[in-house]
């Protein structure tokens, strides 16, 4: 039981594995406002729209970008530091189970990447994403520290989570609307086929354990589906404006519609069992576990859409960012909760550029950022690294780097 709620902690904390889909480098530094800060290539996955801008270059290529992050809303890397190897009294388990909210521990971790290239108006991406979201109730975490104690009865009901992984071809393009000297403005459209490469959703429909000094029950009912050779369609849709003082506005939404049908498998899992006395009755003592076959399953999923507003503001050496971002439902990297985000960016190194950033809210608490870019001619290269808190108070890890032309 240990080890597990070690690797939880490992998994949650440190993890700098599994970043925002098609993370752009120089967005993810600049606090994740990749949708507001997208030129060329990188706007096609975020918001073709600012393709149809003054300011596009009119020829760009994505050679390549990536980017991971990993966090949990329970435990941070203080905690793993002092705790792994280490002999767990009550203090110390008192201390991580006290650091588990009552919604009980959740796990979220996305990874992208991909290239592109853009023409004028018209842009096209590839590339592959995946995304996953775990919940372990808190009685869960609670047995894991305290399964030899008695009297007391455990719950982890409803924990489960759901993972995918897919390629994606991304095509857009932009019609501008208007071109004046006070202002430009265009609409955009992306279009994307998708082949599911695989997707995972675990559930614990029934899940209890209570022990007491005569008796131990057991019952649980747990669904596994899996599926794979998926094929699915997206669309998106946006708005860019660019005033005549060379601020970028953009609206758009991600996902706006969107299905992906998979081949797949469907299967529960059964336990039950109970040993000893309850009043003058005699429990069986056999613990068993049954498996249902696992049946075919044709099935339909479908990603939450995800609404934002950004703004890039240029001026000398500094460039500045903010993205207001929410999801549309609840789907594998996507909250309902608003994120709002904050970045900067100084010129004032020659070639190289400097930037950072806050994340807030988005389900996923407060996220630092930093990075860096060199830019020689048309080539550039930019990397970035994200924390989920500051220093040894880390509950999330991310990194993205990339490599871009633009003319």
């Amino acid at each position: 039981m240990k080890t597990l709620v070690m690797w939880a902690v490992c998994a949650a904390a440190l993890a700098a594995l599994p970043a925002a889909a098609a993370a752009d480098p120089r967005g993810f530094a600049m606090g994740g406002t990749d949708a507001a800060v997208a030129h060329g290539a990188d706007a096609v996955p975020w918001n073709a729209a600012l393709l149809g801008l003054p300011d596009a270059p009119g020829f760009s290529a994505r050679l390549f970008q990536a980017g991971a992050r990993a966090d949990n809303n329970s435990f941070d890397l203080d905690q793993y530091r002092r705790l792994n190897g280490a002999t767990w009294g009550d203090a110390q388990k008192s201390e991580i189970l006290g650091s588990v909210p009552a919604g009980g521990l959740q796990l979220q971790a996305q990874a992208a990447g991909g290239t592109g290239i853009s023409l004028g108006r018209f842009g096209i991406y590839a590339g592959g994403l995946g995304a996953g979201d775990g919940s372990f109730s808190r009685d869960g975490v609670d047995i894991a520290l305290y399964g030899d104690a008695l009297d007391r009865t455990y719950q982890v009901t409803g924990s489960g989570g759901q993972a995918y992984a897919a390629a994606r071809l991304v095509a857009g393009f932009a019609i501008p609307l208007r071109q004046s000297p006070e202002g430009s403005s265009a609409v955009g459209l992306e279009v994307a086929l998708e082949r599911g490469l695989r997707w995972e959703e675990a559930s614990t429909e029934v899940g209890t354990f209570e022990a007491t000094l005569d008796t131990a029950q057991a019952l649980g009912d747990f669904r596994l589906r899996e599926g794979t050779h998926g094929t699915g369609v997206s669309l998106g849709v946006g708005y860019a404006y660019l005033t005549s003082a060379g601020a970028r506005f953009s609206l758009a939404v991600r996902d706006l519609w969107n299905q992906t049908r998979w081949t797949g498998t469907d299967r529960r899992y059964h336990l039950s069992g109970s040993h000893g006395v309850h009043g003058t009755q005699n429990l069986d003592s056999l613990f068993s576990s049954t498996e249902d076959p696992a049946l075919p399953a044709d099935f339909t999923t479908r990603r939450a859409p995800v609404a934002s507003l950004g703004l890039e503001q240029a001026g000398g050496s500094t460039t500045i960012s903010l993205l207001l971002e929410k999801g549309l439902g609840e789907s594998p990297g996507v909250s309902k909760q608003v994120r709002t985000a904050l970045g900067l960016e100084w010129s004032g190194f020659g070639p190289l550029q400097l930037r950072g950033g806050v994340s807030l809210g988005g389900g996923q608490g407060t996220w630092f950022s930093g990075g860096v870019g060199a830019r020689v001619g048309p080539w550039r290269l930019d990397a970035a690294v994200a924390s989920r808190g500051l220093s040894y108070g880390t509950r999330g890890v991310g990194v993205a780097v990339g490599s871009s032309l633009g003319l």
